[in-house]
């Protein structure tokens, strides 16, 4: 089958140029990354099928950090582009499993995460072998996850062996920006390919989303540099130091009084952290996250805290009670933050009285403290106000302790017996 990417008015232009390369299949390594609103993960939706249908024998595996995360962000987008390239007769969708299957040929497309391993080591495929691996919002995942999919990738095959990596920026101390962006490793360097694209790349984008981006320019420089320009950030004013990623000894995962804090989010991320904090020592312990963004419903998101808090409580973010009352009606025991004046600096204040102790897994909660910082004025002076972003889950924990942080001696139901 030919398509003819010059009439596809669903591509943007610099896209249609990278397409065109002569080694645009062959290399591979695959790095897309820069700016919000860039495009970049539409794109490699349409990359993926393009390649999909030139080789008869290519199978792609899709793939986030939480496999149920593909249901609101990489599933739809690839059944979008099957249906703008005029596809959809070539193409068998099933929901269970979840998987994608090219009826010319035979190959497939699936889908999961990285929160089952054991799962994705038992993916095969019924026309030829695993020839690409897509991994969205990559920042997200560890170096030991990117290597064993790495180790993963091998085989004789005719088609080229891929592996794609789209993201937004963090920092210059993320694995990513030290692996592919600084490295000396002869076989990566010569097997790589990187394009960086912001949103004046996309000319979808609709002119609110250009203005809130174009605005942190006067408002906010680093987000500007980050989030609008697509570079890597460089450490400045962050406000925890007080922290270090290791692995969890024995003792310390058998602590029964785990606590949970919760972040609503939909086009923000939705967090949730498990933890716990030995006083005697002066440390917190955070075990692991959700972290995920697109979540469509409280029903869903019950589901999730079912097996991840169980019957434990988890203190929520009050700003959506509406959404407290309902998991609350799924059976979730939530409690609402009573936050109060000040709350957030002195609840940063607070948590940095411990050592805060993360568990390597958890790669978003050390994205944000890796980013989180004081707002600074003209001058580069800092001001005791922690800049709106990269929070999610430092707020999550800050929920978890509240009580703890007014002196409540009660624990979590004491706390809040005027809502229980």
């Amino acid at each position: 089958m030919t398509l003819n990417i010059d009439s596809l008015s669903v591509m943007n232009a610099v896209y249609r140029e990278d397409i065109r390369r002569k080694d645009t299949f062959s290399k591979r390594y695959e790095i897309y990354y820069g700016g919000a609103g860039s495009g970049k993960s539409v794109y490699v939706t349409q990359k993926k099928i393009i390649k999909h249908l030139k080789y008869s024998r290519c199978n792609i595996l899709i793939l986030r950090k939480i496999a149920d995360t593909n249901r609101f962000s990489t599933i739809p987008e690839i059944e979008k582009t099957i249906n703008k390239f005029g596809l959809k007769d070539y193409f068998k969708i099933t929901k269970n499993p979840q998987k994608i299957v090219n009826l010319l040929y035979g190959n497939e497309i699936l889908f999961g995460g990285l929160d089952d391993v054991e799962k994705m080591k038992s993916v095969t495929f019924k026309n030829g072998i695993l020839t690409d691996i897509w991994v969205e919002e990559a920042t997200e995942i560890t170096e030991k996850d990117f290597e064993n999919l790495d180790i993963r990738l091998r085989g004789i095959s005719d088609v080229p062996l891929q592996i794609t990596l789209s993201f937004n920026p963090i920092n210059q101390l993320h694995w990513l920006y030290k692996r592919f962006f600084m490295s000396n490793d002869e076989y990566i360097n010569t097997n790589k390919y990187i394009l960086k694209t912001t949103y004046l790349d996309n000319k979808f984008i609709d002119s609110a989303y250009r203005n809130k981006l174009e605005s942190y320019k006067d408002s906010d420089p680093y987000m500007y540099q980050v989030y609008t320009l697509g570079n890597f950030g460089v450490l400045g004013n962050v406000i925890f130091k007080n922290w270090e990623v290791r692995e969890l000894s024995e003792e310390e995962k058998t602590f029964n009084n785990f606590r949970y804090g919760l972040d609503w989010g939909y086009n923000d991320p939705f967090c949730v952290i498990k933890t716990a904090i030995n006083t005697n020592r002066k440390e917190i312990y955070i075990y692991d996250e959700i972290y995920q963004r697109g979540i469509e419903t409280n029903k869903q998101i019950a589901e999730l805290l079912k097996v991840f808090v169980g019957n434990n409580y988890v203190v929520c973010d009050s700003s959506e009670p509406k959404s407290i009352n309902e998991i609350k009606a799924y059976g979730i025991k939530a409690l609402p933050t009573k936050k109060g004046k000040d709350s957030v600096v002195h609840g940063i204040k607070w948590l940095k009285q411990f050592k805060i102790v993360i568990n390597p897994k958890c790669q978003s909660i050390i994205n944000e403290f890796q980013l989180y910082k004081w707002r600074e004025d003209r001058l580069g002076n800092s001001l005791e106000i922690p800049v709106d972003a990269n929070n999610h889950a430092i707020d999550s924990l800050r929920y978890a302790y509240e009580d703890m942080m007014t002196l409540s001696s009660g624990g979590l139901a004491e706390y809040h017996n005027d809502y229980i």
